[in-house]
């Protein structure tokens, strides 16, 4: 009887330490803010509580009731990004010729209701290798537009434009190795300033990490997840004004190396956002003056999540989840918080992109209809909305 009941205690020792499907599923353990925790520590802990038990807040569903005023939808259209005085509306189109990809820039005036291209297709074509796009779209102030265009190669071509007259008053050939310059240089000021108030941490698992997906808020905090071999791959987040370093997310320590990634986040006002990914899922975070809660579980087809801030204000913050890639079967996922609530907003399916005005009060809506993307310009205030129905 002894024997058996030892046979009958390995058995369950055996059984418990096998491997399943399961567990693979169950690894990831979000927990409270850990005040005590060190950065320079490999924080080394059994996760093995599923996502599941978390406790949820609840996400509300908004629906814009809007005034529409008016959409671009006779060509596949991207990038539309608001004037600072929210006069114009500047944005690219995507053409194809003869199965090369080229692009215009065109920009819209709201006071005149008239479209203005900058920059043609056929003068596009020039800055091709393979073919041309547009990285970027930014306003320099109300009148001057800074646009980067990708070569379809390595290099690209950054050119500034006079809206006042149409006109390009500089343009710069850029190569990769200047790209890569400017993104160490600015590495480094974030590196200098995060050893300045916290000089006793490890720089070169700080710099490792650096050099992956990060959110630097001057003056406020870091937000981080080491990504350097020997380390933990925890989410971490350095409070410039506390001075302490807290452990945000703790994730597993498996391998292969890292399969949950920071995929961004938001520090607003008490409260931070973030993101962890692992391809076919993603976790949407919220942690609020000391307790966590999930927000929601993503549906991830990509390597990992990208969250962007597109409008923030001192009541209330709108994002951008980037969850898929760009075909016309998927959707981004867009949310507003105000640091009580957590809104899902189910404008129109198939989301691509999103720009919201300086005032909060104007929205352009890029989105996939029938294998083009075009875009929807809306008015409605941000900073006052209506809650439609709870839908988790």
């Amino acid at each position: 009887m002894k024997n058996e009941i030892i046979l009958l205690i390995l058995m369950i020792f055996i059984i418990s330490c096998s491997g399943n499907d399961e567990s693979y599923e169950r690894d990831i353990n979000i927990l409270n803010f850990n005040r005590n925790a060190k950065f320079n520590d490999y924080v080394k802990e059994s996760v093995n509580y599923p996502f599941k038990d978390l406790k949820h807040l609840k996400i509300l569903e908004h629906k814009f009731d809007a005034k529409s005023l008016i959409t671009f939808n006779d060509g596949d259209y991207i990038n539309p990004r608001f004037s600072p005085d929210s006069r114009y509306l500047a944005y690219s189109k995507v053409l194809v010729e003869n199965k090369m990809e080229n692009t215009e820039i065109i920009v819209y005036d709201f006071e005149k209701n008239k479209s203005k291209i900058l920059l043609d297709s056929k003068s596009a074509k020039t800055y091709a290798i393979y073919k041309t796009f547009i990285y970027s779209i930014k306003w320099l102030d109300n009148k001057l537009l800074h646009v980067k265009i990708g070569d379809g190669d390595v290099n690209s071509t950054e050119i500034t434009f006079d809206i006042d007259t149409g006109k390009q008053i500089e343009e710069k050939r850029v190569t990769l190795d200047e790209v890569d310059k400017r993104y160490k240089l600015k590495i480094q000021k974030t590196h200098n300033k995060t050893i300045e108030i916290f000089p006793d941490i490890d720089a070169q698992v700080l710099d490792s990490a650096l050099n992956d997906r990060h959110l630097y808020v001057p003056e406020k905090g870091l937000l981080i997840q080491k990504r350097m071999a020997g380390t933990d791959s925890h989410v971490w987040y350095f409070d410039f004004e506390s001075k302490k370093t807290e452990i945000i997310v703790k994730l597993p320590d498996i391998r292969p190396a890292y399969r949950y990634r920071f995929g961004g986040g938001i520090i607003f006002d008490s409260s931070i956002i973030c993101t962890v990914s692992d391809k076919p899922k993603g976790f949407l975070i919220l942690h609020s003056k000391g307790k966590v809660r999930g927000i929601s579980e993503l549906p991830v087809n990509i390597n990992f999540t990208n969250l962007m801030i597109k409008y923030q204000s001192k009541n209330i913050v709108a994002f951008m989840i980037k969850t898929s890639e760009s075909d016309e079967n998927s959707s981004n996922l867009f949310y507003l918080f105000n640091n009580k609530q957590i809104i899902r907003v189910f404008t129109l399916i198939n989301l691509y992109d999103v720009d919201i005005n300086s005032k909060g009060n104007r929205i352009a809506i890029s989105y996939w209809n029938n294998g083009k993307r075009h875009i929807l310009v809306q008015n409605i205030d941000f900073n006052n909305f209506n809650v439609n129905r709870i839908i988790q």
